[in-house]
């Protein structure tokens, strides 16, 4: 009984107000502000930084997505973070799930649809796993309408050993590609933004003659129309060999990326060598020491990358961790439009440079039920990104020195096999140097809560709220984005073996929530979707 009457609740607020389908002029937007979600970031036992998403289990390593999957236009889905570091060279897959195959869809207010597919199948060896997703919206005020198309192709081949060097080699190839067409519906004659992607990676992963290598090529064109035309193409390569010897490994490597952003020179050359010692089993100590080539219109440089790393398991229940490092972060059009789809096409393409950074984290399991992470960090920048509007529309980019420091947990506990609970907690500073203000879209507060319950077999439950607190937007005017609270719920049920229903709400509080400055998003959110696995 109970569940028919939670179900009965749900699709009761989605279809029980004509306001919810009903869409806004401009004008009838709130002069509030608040600012644009952040990610939770952990540190996992492989000794490299991540973005985790809320698990019952034990933090893990979690598939990678492309910058366009991980992008979200006019939604209240996670945005990534305007601090996220990005790889020079992006260098993930997305991993299959356990079933071949899977159907989902799902509609929702303001005419919003959404539909993906994956399928798993082998073909002469290769194990490939498909994913395509659709998305469209008729927009929650006018001018917010939007569409999006994903199409990724992934496959997976393990050499025979029969090959000379590739032997028991692991190839792994991708094929991506993005399209996005939406409106910068901030002002009120919007101009029409056509988006594009096409990149294919190719990893390779393999021993020969007691040396561990790894080597790819990696080739991308992204396009950009609003409603002149500019885009970004560009190769790259990078090779690494490891050389293990007792309990030491032994790094040399290198890239090279050679491409155009929005017709602006942006090559880099990479070279690095390190080693790694690991000390009765619970203790490895990593380092690495590089030196790049790196040339932009704004800040083209040269300079010394590194990376020390002490990672100590006491036990399996305890880990420890200090990482400090300094060096590029690159820019590329492809991560500034993940980053802010609104972007100006006349944006100048510079890096960001660290000078150092210290990392320090702790985990510790108090059994299987409970978990929780700690973390510090403070990251000093010679050159630092900030985004900031040029007119009520689009957005820039400048630099400056900066120092962020970071201060954090995250945990779950398991209170009985029905009920979960999870939190995240980030407080975080960011002083620009230059003028002794904020750094923008910094919130100084950023905090999560989730609680889930399993009812039986067949249906669960999850309750959460998201605060995050004011952001700067500008640094001269020291402007500010209001803080919010993003309250949802959502129901999943078993309608037959492998056949799901769910039903969402977002916003439940219908507060002004803003990811950038002048895009408010909508308020109430609901949805209802259904999910076959195969």
């Amino acid at each position: 009984m109970i569940k028919y009457l939670i179900l009965i609740l749900l699709i009761g607020l989605l279809l029980g107000s004509s306001s919810l389908f009903a869409q806004k002029g401009i004008d009838s937007i709130s002069s509030a502000q608040g600012p644009m979600e952040m990610p939770e970031v952990i540190i996992d036992r492989n000794i490299n930084l991540n973005i985790k998403s809320t698990t019952k289990k034990f933090p893990q390593n979690t598939p990678h997505l492309s910058s366009a999957e991980l992008d979200s236009i006019n939604s209240l889905e996670k945005q990534t973070s305007l601090l996220l570091p990005k790889p020079s060279l992006a260098k993930s897959f997305i991993s299959p799930l356990d079933e071949t195959a899977f159907i989902e869809a799902s509609f929702g207010q303001w005419a919003s649809i959404n539909a993906r597919a994956g399928y798993t199948f082998d073909l002469v060896g290769f194990d490939v796993y498909t994913l395509v997703s659709t998305e469209a919206s008729a927009g929650w005020v006018d001018n917010a309408d939007y569409s999006k198309i994903d199409l990724s192709l992934n496959s997976s081949y393990l050499a025979d050993p029969k090959f000379w060097i590739f032997g028991s080699s692991n190839t792994k190839a991708r094929f991506d590609f993005n399209y996005a067409n939406y409106n910068h519906y901030a002002i009120f004659s919007p101009f029409q933004r056509t988006s594009t992607n096409f990149s294919f990676l190719s990893d390779t992963k393999g021993s020969y003659q007691g040396f561990d290598f790894r080597a790819g090529i990696l080739t991308d064109i992204v396009t950009l129309s609003d409603p002149g035309d500019v885009g970004s193409g560009g190769f790259g390569a990078y090779l690494d060999i490891i050389n293990p010897y007792d309990d030491f490994k032994f790094l040399g490597g290198g890239e090279l990326d050679i491409r155009s952003d929005l017709n602006q020179s942006n090559n880099l050359i990479n070279a690095y060598g390190g080693i790694q010692y690991r000390f009765q089993n619970n203790i490895i100590m990593k380092s690495k020491l590089g030196y790049y080539l790196a040339d932009s219109p704004q800040n083209a440089s040269k300079g010394l990358s590194y990376e020390l790393i002490t990672s100590f398991n006491p036990n399996s229940n305890n880990s420890l961790i200090l990482k400090i490092d300094g060096g590029l972060d690159r820019t590329l059009l492809r991560d500034l439009l993940a980053r802010n789809p609104y972007i100006s096409s006349n944006a100048t393409i510079f890096h960001s440079e660290k000078t150092i950074g210290v990392n320090t984290a702790w985990e510790y399991k108090f059994g299987t039920k409970w978990a929780i992470t700690t973390f510090a960090s403070f990251d000093k920048y010679s050159e630092y990104l900030n985004f900031y509007n040029i007119d009520s529309a689009k957005f820039n980019i400048s630099g400056g020195s900066a120092d962020i420091v970071k201060i954090g947990m995250r945990s779950f506990y398991e209170i009985n096999d029905k009920n979960l609970l999870s939190l995240d907690l980030l407080w975080q500073s960011g002083m620009a140097e230059t003028n002794s203000t904020q750094v923008t879209y910094l919130p100084e507060l950023d905090a999560k809560a989730s609680w889930s319950v399993f009812w039986g077999e067949d249906i669960s439950t999850q309750t959460y709220a998201h605060f995050i607190g004011k952001r700067y937007f500008s640094i001269a005017l020291e402007e500010q984005l209001d803080q919010y609270i993003n309250l949802g719920l959502s129901i999943n049920y078993r309608l037959y073996n492998h056949l799901f229903i769910n039903i969402s709400a977002d916003n439940l509080l219908n507060q002004n929530i803003y990811y950038y400055n002048n895009y408010q998003e909508g308020g109430i959110f609901g949805k209802i979707g259904v999910n076959l696995k195969i």
